[in-house]
């Protein structure tokens, strides 16, 4: 329910230490992580959207005097056997926002690959995606440096969350956030709509941990 305390494992953040180190990691693991169930995956999205929704549900007010609403949920699909669209485009395997549509969609198969890493990275897939929402709502979708603005935005959610008592950190959702966000990385930020590197990704990630949401609106 949303606005409930969640006691799921988190995907992430720090205790209360000094949040310049939430990840602030060298290298990825060598070790894989412990295999996420399909029921377990399941379970852990539907408790990432709420608490990512519930965080922004209630503190909207400090960022916009619209009223909160948020963005519809596809939730899981295959696109293998499921024509999901936005506008003119044919969604593929990847996790989506669609800003015409105003949804989140995640493909299942594009989940289960990176399972691999760990749980953390449902929460970061899901509180990603719904940065990008938040992002249309605020005039701010189109920015040349979106992606790494909904990654900061992420970082910032998912922190907040934390505090909120939404989600707790359990060990190693440091590292499994490290290892994800540096294998997602792709070219630089400032070809359109690229994610950034690796080290671009974790950066902007912790600037939002540390900075809060204010920060990450001024990029």
């Amino acid at each position: 329910m949303f606005g409930l305390a969640i006691t799921r494992r988190l995907a992430a953040l720090l205790g209360s230490l000094a949040l310049a180190t939430v990840l602030a990691l060298t290298s990825p693991a060598t070790a894989s992580a412990r295999p996420v169930s399909a029921q377990e995956a399941a379970a852990d999205f539907t408790a990432a959207l709420n608490a990512v929704d519930a965080f922004w549900r209630g503190h909207w007010s400090q960022f916009s005097n619209t009223a909160y609403s948020p963005p519809r949920i596809v939730g899981l699909y295959d696109s293998n056997t499921k024509r999901l669209t936005c506008g003119t485009e044919v969604l593929g395997q990847n996790a989506w926002y669609c800003p015409s549509g105003d949804y989140l969609a995640f493909d299942a198969t594009f989940m289960r690959t990176f399972y691999s890493y760990g749980d953390a990275f449902i929460y970061l897939a899901s509180a990603h995606e719904f940065a990008h929402a938040i992002q249309n709502r605020l005039g701010q979708y189109n920015k040349q440096n979106m992606e790494l603005q909904a990654d900061c935005l992420a970082g910032a959610a998912l922190a907040g969350a934390q505090r909120d008592g939404l989600i707790v950190a359990e060990k190693g959702d440091q590292q499994e956030l490290y290892n994800t966000l540096k294998a997602l990385g792709d070219a630089s930020y400032t070809r359109g709509a690229n994610h950034g590197s690796g080290n671009d990704r974790v950066a902007h990630y912790n600037l939002g941990v540390q900075n809060g949401v204010g920060r990450c609106l001024k990029l």
